[in-house]
């Protein structure tokens, strides 16, 4: 008979009651994966959670009916818990397939006053809805911004840098980029046709690795 399992709270730091109730192995009472918004909101509030084990040594009936027993408990006595369910949750393998109302979480609502307040605050504050991108572009009321280029040698115009690319045979980007650095492509110069191409500028030399190195190795005496 496998009883490894057991029924834990988790409290905030210095707090006097629990403001979680759940039922598992050892290794799940400290884990932080799988659990539900509320439990995250409350402990990325506080920062950090403590665990507590009501019982040890339990199989796994026997833990989850301690565990709805102790919610009802907890409940009846006023304790906040961020538990959505009255007890265990479900085990997938019954839920694949069936309908979302199947599924115990199913229109469940999680009432705390924070959250009433928030919703008050946000209230007359929703953004406004995103316009479709896709029928925008079908009216044709957004558009590339491209730049026409003009090849040197042949005179000839082209729309665009990927024109002239693929005109010539040269990959994507190699025409914007012979223009920016003043080198050919292809055995072609070009130039952007509203402005007049610039010539490249001169880069600083590069400064000997060991030196730079050495330089900042030495501190700065100040000699009076």
């Amino acid at each position: 008979m496998d009883t490894r399992f057991c029924v834990y709270a988790h409290f905030v730091e210095g707090g006097d009651q629990p403001f979680y109730i759940g039922e598992g192995t050892l290794k799940r009472s400290r884990s932080r994966d799988n659990r539900n918004r509320h439990w995250n909101f409350k402990v990325k509030k506080h920062g950090a959670f403590i665990v507590k084990i009501i019982k040890d040594g339990l199989t796994k009936k026997q833990a989850e009916d301690l565990e709805r027993k102790t919610i009802a408990e907890m409940r009846s006595l006023g304790v906040g818990l961020t538990n959505v369910c009255d007890g265990p949750m479900y085990d997938k393998s019954w839920l694949i397939g069936q309908p979302k109302e199947a599924h115990p979480m199913f229109g469940a609502r999680f009432n705390a006053p924070w959250i009433e307040e928030s919703n008050k605050r946000r209230a007359g504050k929703k953004q406004k809805p995103r316009p479709d991108l896709s029928e925008r572009n079908k009216l044709a009321s957004y558009k590339h911004y491209t730049r026409s280029v003009r090849c040197i040698e042949t005179g000839e115009v082209f729309e665009s840098g990927r024109a002239a690319e693929i005109h010539i045979g040269a990959s994507k980007g190699k025409v914007n980029r012979s223009i920016k650095y003043g080198y050919s492509t292809k055995g072609f110069h070009f130039e952007y046709v509203e402005q007049k191409r610039k010539a490249p500028k001169a880069k600083p030399p590069k400064q000997s690795t060991h030196w730079r190195h050495s330089k900042l190795a030495v501190p700065f005496i100040n000699v009076k």
